[in-house]
C-alpha cells in the first residue's frame, strides 16, 4: 500500500503547483486590500455583501479568495450582517437597535478575534463575541491574517475527519471548537517529517481530495440541441441561459435570488419556475472537482468535464447564455456518445446524474456481447435516494400503498447496489494476491488441521520459491494444500496474519471446506496448468494462483453448497449478503435474535435447545467480512410488534452505537451490529400509518414514500383505447377522494415479472381476483360508493352484489365497462 507521502507526491502535479501558487497571490491581493491596520477604519459598505456587486470583504470572503478555502453557499447571514436587496434593507443581529451599532459591536469584535492569535497559542473568545458561533467565517478570517498557524480548512466536521484520517485519537477530539481543530491540524502538518515539507495549502487540498473525494455528475445541455456546445467546447466552461436574473453572485442568499428568478415567470405554473430557479442554483452552486456531462437531447453525451477552480461567472461579453461554469473536458465524444434514452433529460437543462451510470455507459466491455443489466433513469435516481437514506440512518422504510412494488424495488435495489460497489471498486495498483502453500500430511511438527478448524496460527519458515515469501502482504488469502503423499488435496483456507520478516512469516487459519477437493480433481485442468504451483509441478512450499484457478476454485465450492468458503476465497456476494423475512404477529424475539426451540432428542423426548435467530446470523456473517456490505429485508414490518421482536438491540440501530455490545438476556453472549448491515422494511400504509409506529422506532429509520408509477403501466392492450395507467389513474383518483391518500393502489397489480400485462384477459382476472376484492373491502359494503370508484356496471348496488357475469363474459362487454367508465374521467 502506498504511504501518504508517495499519494501526495502523485496528487503535486504541475496544475496543482500552479493553483497553490495562484491562492497565493490572491491572499497577497486581499492583505493589500485589507491590511490588518486599516480594519479599523472599515465602513459597513467596505464590509458587507449586498451594497456592491463586488470588491466588499464579505465578497472576497466568499466569493473571489476561494482557493483559500471555501465558504461559499448557504445564507449571508454567516456574515452576521449584510444589505438584502430584497426588501432592500440591512440585515443584523436583534439585539441592536441599529445597523450602526452592530457594525460598531463587529468591528470592535473581529479586532478581538484577530488579535486572540496574537500570542503562541489561540486564546480563543468568549460568547458575546459576534464570532463566537460563526464557525466558517472567523475560521477564514483568522487564516488570511495568520496563515502560519491555520490551514484553509473551516468546515468543523471535515477537521476533525481529517484528524482521524492521520492518526488522531477521535475522543481527544471532542469538544474541541473549529478553531481548536484547526490548530491542531496544522501543528500536526508542521510535526510529520513526510508532511511539513509541503505547502500547507497543497495538503489541505490534498485532503479533500483523498478523504472527501465525493464526485458529484451533473449534465448540462448547453442549449436547446447543443446550440451553443461548440462555443462552450473552444472556451472550456460550459454554460445556460436565464440570463435576464444576472450575476448570480450578486445574491446574498438562495432566497433573494429566488424571489427575483420568479418575477421574471420564465415557466406558465410557480411550481415549474421553482424547478427552474433550483436548476440554475444548481449549476451556480458547482465546485471544483465536480464533473459535468455535456448532454444532447436525451441519449448523446458530448462531453464529460471537471469543473476547474474558476468556478462561476457571468460573462457580459457573450451574447447569449451568460451564466457559466469553466470546465476541463476530460474526454470529448466524436461522434456524440449514444446511451439509453433519458426521458427526464427532455425537461431538465441542469440534473444530477449517478457516478453508477456514467461508468457503465463510458466503459468498454470486459466481455465483447456479454449482457448489461440495465436500470431506467427513474430506478437509478431512486436507487441513489435509498444509499444515501441507508448511508445516513442505516435503516430505511420504503412505505406506501399496496401493489407500489416495494419489496421489489428493494432486492432490486441490492443487486443495483452490489453492481455499483463492484464498478467502483477501486482498481488497486498491487492488487491482492492469493497463494498455494503445501504442508505434508507426513511432517511430525505442522499439519494444517492444526489450524484451519481453530482458527490458530503458525509460524512458517522460509521455503522453496522464496520470492513468495517475499512478495505476499499482510491479509492475503491461502489455499491450504495437503501434500507429500497419496491423499493429496486442497483442505481450506488461510491468510498471511504477518508478513515475512526475514526468517518466516505467520498464517492464520480462517475455514476449512465442507469437503476436500483433491489435487486429481483439478491437475489437468487448464485452470490449474497455468498457474505458479500447476508450471512447477508442485516443487516448492509457496506458489502464486491464477484469477482463473480461484473461480474454478470458486465455482467448485459453491456446486458442493460450501458457499461460506466460496464467499471468503471469491467474494461472492451477490447471491449470499442478503436475507429477507416477513414480519406478521406471531413472529418473535426468538425467531429475530435468539431464543430456545424445541427439539427431539435421541430417546424421543422434547427438550429445549437455544438457536440463533435470522438477524443474529446474518450479523456475524457481517462481522465476519467487514469490507461487504449485508442487506435485511422486513417485509410487512409493520404487520409485527417491532419493539417486541427488536428488544434491547433497539438501541444498536443507530448509526453511532453501530460495534456497541449488549449482552443478550437467554445466552449471555455479547451481541453488536456492525456498520456494513443495512435494514429495509417495507410497509403497506393501508394496513397501518406511519404515525402509529413506535416513536422510539421512527426515529431510527429513514422514510421513502413509493407511490403509484403510471408510466410503467402506459402501454397501449390491444381491443383497448385506453392504457392500464388511465384505469389506475382514475381508479386512484377516486379513492383519494373517497377513502384518502393512504388507500390508494399501485401499479404492481397490472405488472408480471417486471413488465405491464398486455392483455384484456390478464386484465380481466386482475379486476375479478385482486383489484375489486381490495375496493370492496376498503368500502366495507358500501356499493353505491364502490360503484363510483370502479363503474356501475360492474357493481349492482341494489343487491349488493359484483357483477360477475360481466367478469366471466365476453371481452367486448368487459372493454366497453371498462371505457365506459375511465375513458376520459382522468384529470
Amino acid at each position: 500500500m502506498r504511504s501518504l507521502k508517495e499519494k501526495i507526491l502523485e496528487y503535486n502535479t504541475p496544475e496543482i503547483q500552479e493553483e497553490v501558487k495562484k491562492a497565493k497571490q490572491l491572499h497577497k491581493e486581499f492583505l493589500e486590500t485589507f491590511p490588518l491596520e486599516q480594519l479599523p477604519n472599515m465602513t459597513l459598505d467596505q464590509y458587507a455583501l449586498g451594497r456592491s456587486a463586488k470588491g466588499s470583504f464579505g465578497w472576497w470572503l466568499e466569493y473571489n479568495t476561494i482557493p483559500l478555502g471555501s465558504i461559499k453557499g448557504g445564507s449571508a447571514a454567516k456574515h452576521i450582517i449584510y444589505f438584502r436587496k430584497k426588501d432592500n434593507q440591512w440585515q443584523y443581529p436583534g439585539q441592536f437597535q441599529n445597523v450602526e451599532e452592530a457594525w460598531q459591536k463587529l468591528k470592535e469584535d473581529m479586532q478581538l478575534l484577530i488579535h486572540s492569535f496574537d500570542g503562541e497559542s489561540y486564546k480563543g473568545i468568549d460568547e458575546s463575541n459576534l464570532f463566537y458561533r460563526a464557525n466558517m467565517l472567523k475560521g477564514k478570517i483568522l487564516y488570511l491574517y495568520h496563515p502560519e498557524k491555520l490551514v484553509t480548512i473551516y468546515n468543523e466536521n471535515h477537521l476533525r475527519k481529517f484528524l482521524i484520517e492521520l492518526g488522531e485519537n477521535e475522543a481527544k477530539l471532542r469538544n474541541k471548537d473549529s478553531i481548536e481543530l484547526n490548530v491542531k491540524l496544522r501543528q500536526k502538518l508542521d510535526q510529520d517529517e513526510d508532511l511539513k515539507e509541503f505547502d500547507p495549502i497543497l495538503i489541505a487540498n490534498f485532503l479533500y481530495y483523498e478523504f472527501m473525494r465525493e464526485e458529484q455528475y451533473i449534465k448540462i445541455a448547453p442549449g436547446r440541441d447543443a446550440a451553443y456546445w461548440q462555443e462552450c467546447l473552444e472556451g472550456e466552461y460550459i454554460s445556460i441561459g436565464w440570463d435576464e436574473i444576472g450575476d448570480l453572485n450578486e445574491f446574498n442568499d438562495y432566497d433573494e435570488f429566488k424571489s427575483a428568478f420568479s418575477k421574471h415567470n420564465f415557466q406558465a405554473s410557480p411550481q415549474k419556475n421553482t424547478e427552474k430557479a433550483n436548476e440554475l442554483w444548481e449549476f451556480y452552486q458547482l465546485k471544483n472537482g465536480d464533473k459535468v456531462i455535456a448532454n444532447k437531447g436525451k441519449s448523446q453525451i458530448l462531453a464529460i468535464g471537471t469543473v476547474t477552480d474558476k468556478g462561476y461567472e457571468y460573462r457580459n461579453d457573450l451574447s447569449k447564455h451568460k451564466h457559466v461554469v469553466y470546465v476541463k473536458w476530460d474526454q470529448v465524444f466524436e461522434p456524440p456518445l449514444e446511451i439509453p434514452k433519458q426521458e427526464y433529460w427532455g425537461y431538465k437543462t441542469v440534473s444530477k446524474v449517478g457516478k453508477k451510470q456514467i461508468l457503465e455507459w463510458t466503459a468498454i466491455p470486459t466481455q465483447p456481447g456479454a449482457p448489461v443489466k440495465q436500470y431506467t433513469s427513474e430506478e437509478e435516481r431512486f436507487f441513489e435516494m435509498v444509499e444515501q437514506a441507508l448511508n445516513r440512518k442505516g435503516q430505511v422504510i420504503l412505505y406506501g400503498p399496496p401493489g407500489t412494488g416495494k419489496t421489489y424495488l428493494a432486492r432490486k435495489y441490492i443487486t443495483w447496489k452490489n453492481d455499483k460497489d463492484e464498478l467502483l471498486k477501486p482498481k488497486n495498483e498491487n492488487p491482492a494476491k492469493t497463494w498455494l502453500m503445501i504442508a505434508s500430511e507426513r511432517a511430525a511438527d505442522f499439519r494444517w488441521e492444526d489450524i484451519l478448524d481453530t482458527g490458530g496460527t503458525v509460524d512458517w519458515e522460509l521455503g522453496a520459491v522464496k520470492r513468495n515469501f517475499r512478495a505476499a502482504q499482510k491479509g492475503e488469502k491461502i489455499l491450504a494444500y495437503r501434500g507429500g503423499g497419496t491423499n493429496n488435496a486442497l483442505l481450506g483456507l488461510a491468510e498471511v496474519a504477518e508478513e515475512f520478516d526475514g526468517e518466516k512469516m505467520v498464517v492464520k487459519g480462517l475455514q476449512k471446506f465442507t469437503e476436500e477437493i483433491p489435487y486429481n480433481d483439478y491437475k489437468d485442468t487448464q485452470e490449474y496448468k497455468s498457474t505458479q504451483a500447476g508450471k512447477m509441478g508442485n516443487r516448492g512450499s509457496m506458489f502464486e494462483v491464477t484469477e482463473e484457478f480461484i473461480n474454478w476454485l470458486t465455482e467448485t465450492l459453491m456446486d458442493i453448497g460450501d458457499s461460506d468458503s466460496a464467499e471468503i476465497l471469491g467474494n461472492v456476494m451477490n447471491q449470499n449478503n442478503l436475507e429477507i423475512c416477513t414480519f406478521h404477529p406471531s413472529f418473535q424475539y426468538e425467531d429475530f435474535i435468539e431464543g430456545f426451540k424445541p427439539v427431539q432428542s435421541e430417546n424421543g423426548t422434547i427438550a429445549f435447545q437455544l438457536e440463533k435467530g435470522i438477524f443474529q446470523r446474518l450479523a456475524e456473517k457481517a462481522h465476519e467480512n467487514g469490507e461487504s456490505s449485508f442487506y435485511f429485508i422486513i417485509d410487512e414490518l409493520n404487520r409485527g410488534n417491532v419493539p417486541k421482536i427488536f428488544g434491547e438491540i433497539i438501541t444498536l440501530l443507530e448509526k453511532d452505537k453501530r460495534g456497541v455490545e449488549v449482552r443478550l438476556p437467554q445466552s449471555k453472549n455479547t451481541f453488536s451490529i456492525p456498520k456494513n448491515i443495512f435494514i429495509i422494511g417495507t410497509m403497506n400504509t393501508s394496513d397501518r400509518s406511519i404515525k402509529m409506529m413506535d416513536a422510539a422506532l421512527k426515529r431510527r429509520f429513514a422514510f421513502i414514500e413509493c407511490m403509484p408509477n403510471y408510466d410503467l403501466i402506459n402501454h397501449p392492450v390491444a381491443l383497448l383505447s385506453i392504457t392500464p395507467a388511465d384505469i389506475l389513474r382514475s381508479i386512484n383518483q377516486n379513492l383519494l377522494h373517497l377513502q384518502g391518500r393512504d388507500k390508494q393502489i399501485g401499479h404492481a397489480y397490472f405488472m408480471q415479472d417486471g413488465d405491464q400485462i398486455t392483455s384484456i384477459e390478464e386484465i380481466k382476472e386482475i379486476f375479478k381476483l385482486e383489484i375489486i376484492p381490495l375496493i370492496q373491502e376498503y368500502c366495507f359494503d358500501d356499493y353505491a360508493q364502490l360503484a363510483e370508484i370502479i363503474g356501475e356496471d360492474f357493481v349492482d348496488v341494489e343487491g349488493m352484489d359484483i357483477n360477475n357475469e360481466l367478469l366471466n363474459g365476453t371481452d367486448d362487454a368487459f372493454i366497453q365497462a371498462l371505457e365506459k367508465q375511465f375513458k376520459g374521467t382522468v384529470l
